[in-house]
């Protein structure tokens, strides 16, 4: 593994990357990655971001994601985030593959 990878983000007007390193790439059910935020004090500071794809049914997919090893004070921050990525996805896909009405 070892593939790099950065998002750059925006939130209210504040903006900041998360670098990180692929840890584990098994496609299409599993990919984990490093995680680090240029907002963190601490250079060293890394967390580990897991996320599960499960298909549950036809054209139906249940995605679980763990952020782990993150500190306590960061969680509620972080749940915000991934909160409003996992919206953003979701509306995405909604209008990627929703079919036309009374077409």
């Amino acid at each position: 593994m070892g593939g790099k990878l950065r998002f750059d983000i925006e939130d209210n007007g504040e903006e900041f990357s998360v670098v990180g390193k692929f840890t584990v790439l098994e496609q299409p059910h599993r990919i984990s990655f490093t995680w680090h935020c240029s907002t963190w004090g601490d250079p060293d500071l890394e967390s580990v971001v897991t996320i599960e794809f499960e298909e549950t049914g036809e054209s139906q997919t249940l995605l679980t994601l763990e952020h782990a090893l993150l500190p306590f004070d960061l969680l509620e921050q972080h749940e915000h985030g991934w909160i409003a990525i996992a919206a953003q996805l979701d509306e995405v896909l909604r209008q990627r593959y929703s079919t036309p009405q009374g077409g």
